[in-house]
């Protein structure tokens, strides 16, 4: 499930199947969608590739087991010379399991 209001917030939810690290990988896949759905609209452009660029600030909060539902939640900070900044949460039973701070960059090849 995936609901979002582009350039703000993107919230997403999936069944972990690994570890803490998926959630962090979970996170960077969600800061992309909201970055093609904010730039692109619900259609992405043939002639733009995404990017992911860099993590900061990321902390894990507690344990992420098999069969854990995550829900994530990306919101855009800013966009400069197109790379967009995003702050994101993956929540497991509410209680915040990791945090990030992302970047992502468009290029049209």
């Amino acid at each position: 499930m995936m609901r979002s209001t582009p350039g703000v917030i993107l919230w997403a939810v999936r069944r972990d199947t690994n570890t803490m690290v998926n959630s962090a990988v979970g996170m960077a896949q969600a800061a992309g969608i909201l970055a093609v759905k904010t730039h692109d609209g619900d259609v992405r452009q043939e002639n733009a590739l995404y990017f992911f660029v860099g993590i900061d600030n990321c902390r894990f909060k507690r344990q992420v087991i098999p069969g854990d539902q995550l829900t994530l939640e990306v919101e855009m900070l800013r966009v400069a010379r197109g790379i967009g900044k995003f702050r994101a949460v993956a929540k497991v039973d509410g209680e915040i399991a990791a945090e990030a701070e992302l970047m992502c960059a468009r290029r049209e090849v």
